[in-house]
């Protein structure tokens, strides 16, 4: 019988490992910080506006419509400077960046028409098929569209399938289910 002899120890040495574990944890946490820190500040303006636009549109449900207002967006056109340039590219586009790999995706590029980056879009399928589309989404035609200051984008999907970006004044009204582009 051990008694209370093999279980001091054990207790002992827990106790002294606590104040340990804890530390090494904030050490971690500190350390993922300054890391995402770090890449959030290594991203161009015109980059973490492209992906806001990217997140919204992926995130539309069938049938609905969004504006992600002109003050939310860093990089609008400002007098004679370009700013951001979005464009949607519908499948097999013969003007699409190789990215695209032959499927619809959306492209961001700087005002100097540089490219920073394509999406392949993949959103959830509407429940019947856009006709003369093979997949969802279907982008019908290839659209491209300015950031400007005082302008929102328009992110529209339409069931069945169909997708659509644009651009509107900054004090218009967007009614989630319409689609005024």
């Amino acid at each position: 019988m051990r008694g209370k002899r093999g279980a001091a120890p054990v207790l002992e040495e827990t106790v002294k490992f606590v104040p340990h574990a804890i530390i090494a944890i904030a050490a971690a946490m500190v350390l993922v910080g300054l890391i995402n820190i770090y890449f959030i500040v290594k991203q161009t303006i015109e980059e973490r506006d492209f992906a806001q636009i990217v997140r919204e549109l992926r995130d539309l449900r069938p049938d609905e419509a969004f504006a992600i207002p002109a003050t939310a967006l860093r990089s609008p056109k400002v007098e004679d400077t370009k700013g951001l340039v979005v464009r949607l590219f519908k499948e097999k586009d013969p003007q699409a960046p190789k990215n695209c790999l032959g499927k619809p995706c959306i492209c961001g590029y700087t005002g100097s028409d540089e490219l920073l980056k394509c999406e392949v879009l993949r959103l959830r399928p509407c429940k019947t098929p856009l006709a003369g589309c093979a997949r969802a989404p279907c982008i019908k035609s290839s659209q491209t569209v300015t950031i400007e200051k005082d302008k929102q984008v328009l992110l529209c999907r339409k069931c069945p399938g169909e997708l659509r970006i644009g651009t509107l004044p900054a004090n218009q009204e967007v009614q989630q289910t319409v689609c005024p582009i």
